[in-house]
């Protein structure tokens, strides 16, 4: 809070239980100091002023006695008024103390008139004089002796048990009040003038040694307390004694020490009133003050209450996010243990095939015309797991920001007609009818990846048939017109299949998770394939939807970015028979006949029998390596006799030397014959290492022949042959 960092303005420290002002321990010291210092200047004065015959008229004696009574009975009134107030009897005493020395002054302020009268205003040295009656004086000295010496009233145990302390009532109160001024006028006590001693007046001097008394009690109870009020009734003590010791020593009336008391005694008077008033203006100051921290604290409470409230609803809000982070990380957590299993089960089936059916063809007893058969059944099987494995790449690249598109010119009617034609095979198989509708024109060519988009309708296409028992599945393809800006064209993928509920929908982009575990187990799939559908079409400016209801059907709509149609002709009438001569897919036999010498660096024997044969077939001569260093070595002999090798295959993975580094080292000895790399390891960033490391091109394992084919094709009959390392072709 802000008080905290400031400093007490009126530079006092507050008491808990009645505001007191208070002084620092540090300056009780100085303030004694002065009282001392004040009393000895004040009896060090008596000498010089005890025999200088000066002399005053009766009207300076009744003007300081008037002026002395009233000063004292206004501190006696300010006194009781505190001690109703506060309730502390110290102040009570001193207030019958400062009551009963006025009444004594306002005693000789009636004398004094009289006197004054009769003189008729002249100077009477040796005037009749009155006996004085010092009654309230004496009793002035024992109440200050009483004040410090009485017990403190102990405090109330109930703080709502009434008030029973009898001086607290006003009539009580009033009945003192009236005994002592009957004590002080009835009751005198005569001063006694003994000529031939120091002191004159021997009860005034014994009123002196009383009010000695009643000072060093209130130096020790200010020591205690510190409290600024009792200071200034301590400095008043002190006056008031050293003009009880001027009277003593006064020897003639109107002289000299007789003015010094009776100016002291005023003074003596004035100096409570000085500071009960200065007083109670630092106890107004300090009620504010304390009102000012009891407000700061109030708004300190309510803004802790606020920000234990704000702090109490932040944790509520974490505490729900947690659970929600908990049980979403289950899900997830339980959503990959169930992909996992499913994708065990998908791997294994299609394993279980193939060495089944390899045991077969072992086996002597088969007959040799279901061979072929068997091999068709391997060789699809082979290429299931692929697919399986290149779902699993395609997602690791589009979780990781690898995966990039084209945007090249293509035909979307040639792309969805191939399409077509390819699975309307699998839809046959099925007895379902597979149907292409267009209800706009469409452009002829858009600027997008033709390979993405293909695979996203396979996947598409490949569900509505794979989940689809009856009726039928329709392509319905349609397009913006062409000068709105940032046009898209859109492919409804309808089937009449089993459908889906709401919360199977929600669940069936999500990787990893299917639309159900059953559908899993009856259907098969791995669940990957509309997931890397929906972010493949995202990356090509557009999005994949879903509408599905239970027993009717489901509809998928593929949203796809065309670009810029300004200039591109639109087909008014598209047909699945408009499309382009695709070039056809070559067959085993119709496989470039190379020749060269290859060494290829493998370490595993099945694959070095495997590989070495294709590439025989193809016209080649091969040599074998089988880790990085044996292939170094290889290169290296050859080269240096003059028959280097046309080119080498380099397994990136092998043992005591690895193919990256076999494959710098020979760029580093000054080898610039063409290494094309040959790994099982199938991503972006492991084709950027080989090409850093100086392979020429990079081809991946399980071998494809056909492209292997092209890429050796390419470096063994052409002039790039002799291209530096490092050229970063991409592999047919």
């Amino acid at each position: 809070m802000g008080y905290r960092k400031s400093v007490n303005p009126f530079g006092m420290k507050l008491d808990r239980r009645n505001l007191s002002r208070t002084v620092g321990a540090r300056q009780v010291k100085y303030r004694l100091l002065f009282i001392g210092v004040l009393m000895v200047l004040l009896m060090g004065s008596f000498p010089l002023i005890y025999d200088t015959g000066t002399l005053v008229s009766s009207e300076f004696h009744t003007i300081v006695e008037l002026g002395s009574a009233i000063l004292s009975l206004l501190v006696a009134f300010a006194l009781l008024v505190r001690f109703y107030a506060m309730g502390s009897r110290f102040v009570l005493l001193i207030g019958l103390a400062f009551f009963c020395n006025g009444l004594a002054d306002a005693h000789h302020f009636v004398s004094a008139a009289t006197q004054w009268q009769q003189s008729k205003f002249v100077f009477f040295a040796d005037a009749y004089s009155q006996p004085d009656q010092i009654t309230g004086v004496m009793l002035f000295g024992v109440f200050l002796i009483l004040a410090p010496l009485l017990p403190a009233r102990k405090a109330k145990k109930n703080r709502y048990q009434e008030d029973t302390d009898p001086l607290s009532e006003p009539m009580t109160m009033l009945c003192i009040l009236l005994v002592l001024a009957c004590a002080c006028l009835l009751l005198p006590l005569h001063r006694v003038l003994v000529s031939d001693t120091i002191f004159h007046r021997p009860i005034d001097f014994g009123i002196f040694v009383i009010q000695s008394f009643a000072l060093g009690f209130f130096v020790r109870e200010f020591i205690r307390t510190r409290d600024t009020l009792t200071w200034w009734i301590t400095l008043s003590i002190g006056i008031f004694a050293c003009s009880q010791l001027a009277t003593s020593m006064t020897a003639e009336r109107y002289g000299g020490l007789y003015i010094l008391a009776h100016s002291l005694k005023v003074i003596g008077s004035i100096i409570p009133l000085i500071g009960f008033s200065m007083y109670q203006i630092a106890m107004l100051q300090a009620h504010e003050w304390s009102e000012m921290v009891l407000n700061a604290y109030v708004e300190d409470a309510a803004n802790s209450k606020d920000e234990a409230f704000r702090r109490m609803v932040e944790l509520e809000r974490r505490s729900v996010e947690l659970e929600m982070a908990k049980e979403a990380a289950h899900a997830a957590n339980q959503a990959k243990s169930d992909f996992l299993a499913n994708m065990s089960h998908e791997i294994r089936t299609p394993m279980t095939a193939i060495l089944g059916y390899t045991d077969l063809l072992l086996d002597p007893n088969e007959p040799n015309e279901k061979h072929p058969q068997y091999i068709n059944t391997i060789r699809d099987n082979g290429k299931s797991l692929l697919t399986i494995i290149n779902d699993i790449l395609d997602l690791s690249k589009i979780e990781a920001g690898k995966m990039d598109v084209e945007r090249i010119g293509c035909s979307i009617t040639d792309i969805i007609a191939d399409v077509a034609s390819l699975m309307r095979v699998r839809a046959a198989d099925r007895k379902i009818s597979l149907d292409v509708e267009y209800t706009t024109s469409v452009p002829e060519q858009i600027q997008s990846d033709p390979v993405r988009i293909r695979q996203i309708l396979v996947n598409l296409v490949g569900n509505a048939i794979k989940f689809t028992q009856q009726g039928g599945v329709r392509i319905v393809v349609k397009c913006n017109a062409p000068d709105v800006p940032n046009p898209k064209i859109t492919i409804d993928v309808v089937d009449t299949g089993i459908g889906m509920n709401e919360e199977q929908v929600r669940k069936l982009f999500a990787p990893f998770t299917q639309a159900d575990n059953s559908t899993t187990r009856k259907f098969g799939g791995t669940g990957l394939g509309l997931v890397i559908s929906k972010r493949l079409a995202q990356m090509l400016g557009g999005d994949i939807n879903v509408n599905s209801t239970p027993g009717v059907g489901s509809s998928f709509k593929a949203v796809l970015a065309t670009g810029s149609l300004r200039g591109v002709a639109m087909l008014t009438q598209p047909t699945e028979a408009v499309r382009s001569d695709t070039p056809r897919k070559p067959m085993m036999t119709d496989l470039v006949t190379l020749s060269g010498n290859v060494l290829l660096a493998e370490d595993n024997p099945v694959n070095q029998k495997l590989i070495r044969r294709v590439l025989e077939k193809m016209g080649l001569n091969v040599k074998l390596a089988a880790n990085g260093q044996i292939a170094f070595d290889m290169a290296m002999q050859q080269l240096e006799a003059g028959k280097p090798f046309d080119v080498i295959l380099m397994d990136m993975q092998m043992p005591v030397m690895d193919g990256v580094t076999a494959a710098r080292n020979l760029r580093r000895a000054g080898y610039d014959l063409p290494i094309i790399a040959l790994t099982a390891n199938a991503m972006e960033q492991d084709r950027q290492r080989c090409m850093e490391a100086g392979c020429n091109d990079f081809a991946t394992k399980p071998i494809d022949r056909e492209k292997l084919n092209a890429t050796l094709a390419q470096w063994l009959n052409s002039d790039n042959a002799t291209d530096q390392p490092g050229d970063q072709r991409q592999s047919a």
